[in-house]
């Protein structure tokens, strides 16, 4: 109940952050508005690390450090670079296309690309309704989509 709950607040958040980077884009543009993103991101989540690192007992098992600064791989870099795209990327599309079809367009991906990272990388199976759900999504895009 609690992580459906924090799905939608997640999405709910995603479309407040790209609204909002939005307005700011058009007051500064839109390379302002990352730059402040990357500032609050970077500010925040070094209280987090910091709070997190002298205190993990107050957390979850899940959010206390492991290994800080351990072997590194070059891939480790890409989340950084898929967030920098979600934050330049939806502020501009909203603009383009409204807010509704990004989104839309958004959870589709999201949909095709979580069954394909459960399939390759979790183990999870396929079974028809997921296909089902994919494939509805699709069509909820296009529905959308459409003047």
């Amino acid at each position: 109940m609690i992580a459906t709950a924090m799905t939608i607040f997640l999405g709910f958040a995603a479309v407040l952050q790209g609204g909002l980077n939005r307005q700011i884009a058009m007051k500064w543009g839109i390379t302002s508005a990352i730059l402040l993103n990357c500032v609050v991101i970077f500010a925040l989540s070094s209280i987090f690390f910091v709070m997190v690192k002298f205190f993990p007992q107050l957390f979850p098992t899940e959010l206390r450090i492991k290994e800080f600064l351990g072997p590194f791989s070059w891939w480790f870099v890409l989340p950084g670079f898929f967030g920098l795209c979600l934050v330049a990327g939806i502020p501009l599309l909203i603009a383009e296309i409204g807010a509704l079809r990004l989104f839309v367009g958004l959870v589709t991906g999201q949909i095709v690309g979580g069954f394909l990272w459960d399939l390759s990388q979790e183990g999870f199976s396929v079974t028809p309704a997921r296909i089902g759900g994919a494939i509805l999504a699709v069509v909820g895009l296009y529905l959308t989509s459409m003047k």
